[in-house]
């Protein structure tokens, strides 16, 4: 969430923001309507497949079906459509996405590509290329791999 145009608009006029304003009058602003229903869950699915909740069948990192105390956490094996990366991987382009809430498992397209923090703990298949996984941990930036693990957050 972020501050309301109602707010941000007067103050970027009155020299406020100056930054905000610079991108405004070099770009487009305005109000963005969500998707619905306007949960994180909903919204990152329909990043990632450019359709609403009706169609790609996600309405809650939690998927209820099987028992309602015991919900258990959507993995991409739920989204009931074709992801972005998959429709450009049958154009012939390969692409990189990381951290995206339910990409994880991987599905088959082209390119690299990394679990999320609804990942399980240790799973081997957080990336789909092991090589690339680890050369990224060798590096000298920081790496999160911080994962769900039923009610406790692990590293």
């Amino acid at each position: 969430m972020g501050p309301p145009w109602d707010l941000v608009g007067p103050l970027a006029t009155a020299g406020s923001l100056p930054n905000l304003a610079r991108l405004m009058a070099g770009g487009a602003s305005g109000t963005l309507q969500s998707i619905f229903p306007p949960l994180s869950p909903v919204a990152w699915t329909g990043i990632m497949t450019g359709k609403n909740s009706g169609k790609h069948g996600i309405f809650e990192f939690l998927e209820y079906s099987h028992d309602p105390l015991l919900g258990r956490v959507n993995s991409s094996r739920a989204i009931q459509t074709d992801l972005v990366w998959e429709i450009a991987g049958r154009h012939g382009k390969s692409t990189v996405a990381g951290g995206v809430p339910m990409s994880y498992p991987a599905r088959p397209a082209p390119g690299f590509y990394l679990g999320d923090f609804l990942s399980p703990a240790d799973a081997p298949d957080f990336a789909s290329d092991k090589a690339i996984f680890a050369e990224l941990r060798a590096g000298d930036r920081p790496l999160s791999t911080v994962v769900h693990r039923g009610s406790r957050w692990r590293q």
